[in-house]
């Protein structure tokens, strides 16, 4: 009888041990999930800004409008003008040849954003993306 107390303990702790790092490891792995969604959203935001930066710095005729109530960045070259803009919580893009009529719906999306502002100021071009609550702002000199 002994014996089977002593081992009823040691089997009670063994137990507890092993629910407790069960619970340790799902503990982990959500916060590790949560750690990498951060990063994705970070670098997301990061890639967004710099993809409009490389389209405005390696553009020589450049410019912002308003295409159908949204403030569009249009890089203009001889035949065919790109027309970058926000729509439905995605940045998108559509090449088209000069003065055609689009529908905003057509743009291939670049990648999806929670927000995005757009607007010019003295020569400089401002950005800003949101993902979640992580928002970051870029000024482009044209």
């Amino acid at each position: 009888m002994r014996y089977s107390k002593e081992l009823l303990i040691k089997l009670l702790v063994y137990t507890i041990m092993v629910f407790c790092s069960f619970l340790l490891v799902i503990y982990a792995s959500s916060a590790y999930r949560n750690m990498i969604d951060e990063n994705n959203n970070s670098e997301n935001l990061v890639v967004s800004l710099n993809y409009l930066k490389t389209k405005v710095k390696m553009s020589e005729n450049i410019e912002v409008i308003n295409y159908k109530g949204v403030d569009c960045l249009v890089v203009i070259y001889d035949k065919y003008k790109n027309y970058i803009y926000y729509d439905n919580n995605q940045l998108k893009e559509v090449y088209v040849i000069n003065n055609y009529e689009f529908d905003l719906n057509d743009g291939e999306v670049i990648m999806t954003l929670d927000d995005y502002d757009l607007e010019e100021i003295g020569g400089y071009i401002n950005f800003t993306v949101q993902i979640d609550d992580e928002i970051r702002k870029l000024s482009v000199n044209k």
